[in-house]
């Protein structure tokens, strides 16, 4: 679509694993937010919702998720994990 706006995720942890890849390029319509970058991740890592403490980052650094994306911004998504 004329109007879509295409960025890369980068993708860490499982959501890397079930990919098998490090970053995947995402297409999003013009006027979304970062947080609606998460219906587009490809098919194997998508649900129909992000889960519960999912943080973003765009451009190497931290980013709200309401945060309106730009064409070409690498958005980082990474998933709640725990640990000492």
């Amino acid at each position: 679509m004329p109007n879509d706006l295409t960025v890369t995720v980068m993708l860490f942890a499982a959501l890397r694993d079930r990919t098998g890849r490090p970053e995947c390029a995402v297409s999003v319509p013009a006027g979304s937010v970062v947080a609606d970058v998460w219906p587009h991740l490809p098919e194997q890592i998508r649900r129909p919702v992000a889960p519960v403490g999912v943080r973003y980052a765009v451009n190497d650094r931290w980013a709200d998720p309401r945060r309106a994306v730009a064409g070409g911004d690498r958005i980082a998504v990474l998933m709640p994990f725990s640990g000492g």
